[in-house]
């Protein structure tokens, strides 16, 4: 490090001769607002593992794939037709745009947009009402660091027209419409009540709650104590006589000068938690809920106990952060939720509660989360359509995803009734562990009797109710497990998704079972991690420089040469010595004649506690381009065209956290289908002067 500010030093003269004559770069003229598991002893961290052993270097996989393939026929995020449907549906803040630029410093000072301000208003943005969302370094240059700033602002025109507009400019990064989420509870609670009790909260006995919380007090722990749940919400009434007690508290402001900002984090008074609902001017440090629903989240989680009123929460010792980022019509945007993400991360929060959700994919939101996603457990809502994940089959005309839930680094829920069945309205992974988005476990969410502002309670349903039975869990175990050094938050996300036993089994319309990981609290607290792999992606690759033969289209052709790259996802306990092995056997025992296979078993590196890992993959220019540790097969010449492929993927590993287990764990990922088709292609050019029959043994390509 001196080494490298010599240089810097030494290079001052030349650095201002060579920033002299260059082309200026254009200044921004607009100026913008400132912005242990039972008696086991070790250690259990994101880079290395051990329970009663020496630690392991591992490296750390804690975000999940999102790759783009160089040369996939289908590598189009959407096709035009999907596109349309996509923007039809979308719910966003009219007259509003996100939209992210490179901007760079150079020792000189000031900052420096890579973009031309004119271009920006062309599409008619207004520049002199950019609110600052997020500023990061991209980039440490020798000369100058480039940042990557999110800037919102008003609009003029068609947001998709912008958007589409952005993406064809130098120095703009990414662009969206502000999208809008809602909450994810049922219609409005009935039954309004001030004198309930705890006998309405029949998901205490069905959680067993009681024998936890005494588990819990034999070694001396309230449930949830030492720990925050940040509630994401529409605001928490924090003087309800049954919450005021558990609400977290920011010392610094309680205890500074009113109307004084005491603690410099950009909010003044913010005691209880914040606001930051609106534009940057309107943010205050008031989270009081106008609506009602954070405050029915709140209760579930966090109700006090033993004070002979209304009932418990599930972790009656945590403090809730009220975090006021949803309307009075229990309506979320982009904007306020990134930023409402940001300041539970910087206050402290273990556990951050979503109980929204919209089916739109932010870059706005997925960054804070993805930061988050290092201290935090994040726990969100399914939502209550009723419908599958978008990867269902076109059985199913109504399906999509929903976010923040379907993100592989957020804990999403499903809901289920007093049967243990799944909630009519809850929406359902098709693909449990696989596919285009993620709900990893189904919690109590009907009929649920919480808090409501007033000091009033009612029962509500929806997936916004199992959503903080799951956030409540995910206190009770931290509360166990508080090392945070030793336990990371991936540790309890693992705890609370793979340690289970029970589960919830649904029979879809078409027949296909499926089965979900169900809150266990016993589990949860108690079980010891061993690995849980699943397989999450597949990718083909056919690029000349495997063999000469291919043809580098991404399809898989008579005579090619293939490479198979694989994602594997680990839900609980690390995981070592991974193996891989593909064959093309069929139910009945009979290998496919069409497949020679050059490597059919590979090793990978180890995978930590709900992380993801490829097979070596290789990218350039930040695309998908191959493997260096593939899967490898080459199909035969004389393979007909549309032949069908069935391939059976069979995952092994060892239990990296326990070196006492020595048990080889096999995995054959349920419900997974890879089946891939074979093209053989014959290209006809120039005329044809004579009868010929082209049979369907043969893809004709005609010029």
């Amino acid at each position: 490090m001196k080494t490298t500010r010599k240089i810097k030093v030494l290079a001052l003269v030349l650095a201002v001769v060579m920033l002299t004559l260059s082309l200026p770069l254009h200044i921004f003229a607009v100026e913008l607002a400132a912005s242990s598991v039972g008696s086991v002893t070790g250690t259990v961290t994101d880079s290395g593992a051990s329970i009663g052993g020496t630690v392991t270097e591992l490296k750390d996989y804690s975000m999940p794939s999102n790759d783009k393939h160089a040369y996939d026929p289908f590598a189009k995020l959407e096709s035009e037709e999907a596109t349309e449907a996509y923007r039809e549906s979308a719910q966003y803040v009219a007259g509003s745009i996100i939209f992210k630029v490179n901007e760079t410093k150079g020792w000189l000072g000031g900052y420096r947009d890579a973009y031309e301000e004119d271009a920006l208003a062309a599409v008619g943005i207004d520049l002199a009402t950019a609110d600052e969302i997020t500023r990061k370094k991209s980039d440490d240059g020798f000369f100058r660091d480039t940042y990557e700033v999110v800037y919102e602002a008003k609009l003029s025109g068609d947001v998709w027209e912008a958007v589409d507009a952005l993406s064809t400019l130098e120095g703009v990064v990414d662009a969206q419409p502000n999208f809008i989420y809602e909450d994810t509870a049922m219609d409005v609670p009935t039954e309004i009540s001030k004198n309930p009790h705890k006998g309405h909260q029949w998901h205490h006995d069905w959680l067993k709650s009681d024998d936890r919380w005494k588990d819990l007090y034999d070694e001396d722990i309230t449930a949830g104590e030492g720990t925050i749940v940040a509630v994401i919400d529409t605001g928490v009434d924090y003087t309800h006589i049954d919450l005021a007690a558990n609400m977290w508290v920011n010392t610094a402001e309680l205890n500074g000068v009113t109307g004084a900002d005491d603690d410099g984090n950009g909010y003044v008074d913010d005691i209880y938690g914040v606001s930051t609902v609106g534009a940057k001017s309107f943010h205050s440090g008031d989270p009081m809920d106008d609506h009602g629903h954070g405050t029915h989240v709140a209760g579930i989680i966090a109700m006090t106990a033993n004070n002979d009123e209304g009932g418990v929460g599930l972790a009656y010792g945590t403090k809730i952060m009220a975090i006021k980022a949803g309307q009075a019509t229990g309506l979320f945007s982009d904007t306020d939720i990134a930023e409402a993400i940001n300041y539970a991360v910087a206050m402290g929060a273990d556990v951050i509660n979503m109980s929204f959700g919209g089916t739109s994919r932010s870059f706005l939101v997925e960054e804070a989360l993805s930061n988050a996603f290092a201290t935090t457990v994040l726990v969100a809502a399914a939502g209550n359509d009723g419908f599958p994940t978008s990867d269902a089959p076109e059985e199913y005309l109504k399906k999509w995803d929903v976010y923040p839930a379907g993100y592989t680094y957020v804990l999403g829920v499903m809901a289920s009734d007093q049967d243990g069945e799944l909630a009519s309205f809850s929406n359902w992974d098709y693909y449990n562990n696989g596919g285009s988005a993620e709900y990893e476990i189904i919690a109590p969410g009907v009929d649920i009797w919480s808090t409501l502002p007033g000091n009033q309670y009612a029962a509500w349903d929806g997936t916004s109710m199992a959503c903080p039975m799951v956030a409540a869990a995910a206190a009770l175990v931290r509360s166990k497990y508080s090392d945070r050094e030793k336990y990371s938050s991936r540790f309890i996300m693992g705890q609370l998704a793979s340690a289970t036993e029970d589960s919830v089994v649904y029979v879809d319309k078409i027949g296909k079972v499926h089965t979900y990981a169900a809150l266990n609290l016993e589990d949860s607290l108690n079980k010891l991690p061993k690995p849980n792999l699943t397989v999450k992606n597949t990718y083909l690759f056919d690029d000349p420089s495997i063999d000469p033969a291919n043809d580098g289209d991404g399809v898989m052709d008579a005579g090619e040469t293939i490479d198979l790259g694989i994602v594997l996802r680990n839900q609980w306990g690390m995981a070592k010595e991974v193996t891989v092995t593909v064959d093309a056997i069929s139910d009945g025992g009979v290998a496919n004649p069409n497949i020679e296979w050059i490597t059919d078993t590979i090793t990978m590196e180890n995978i930590g506690t709900f992380n993801e890992q490829s097979n070596s993959f290789v990218y350039e220019d930040g695309l998908l381009v191959g493997t260096d540790n593939p899967i490898r097969f080459k199909v035969k010449d004389d393979t007909i065209n549309d032949a069908h492929i069935g391939f059976n993927i069979v995952v092994t590993a060892k239990n990296a956290m326990d070196e006492e287990d020595t048990e080889l764990y096999v995995f054959n990922p349920d419900g997974y289908e890879m089946t891939f088709y074979v093209q053989r292609g014959r290209s006809l050019s120039g005329t044809i002067s004579e009868d010929m029959t082209l049979t369907s043994d043969d893809y004709w390509i005609i010029d």
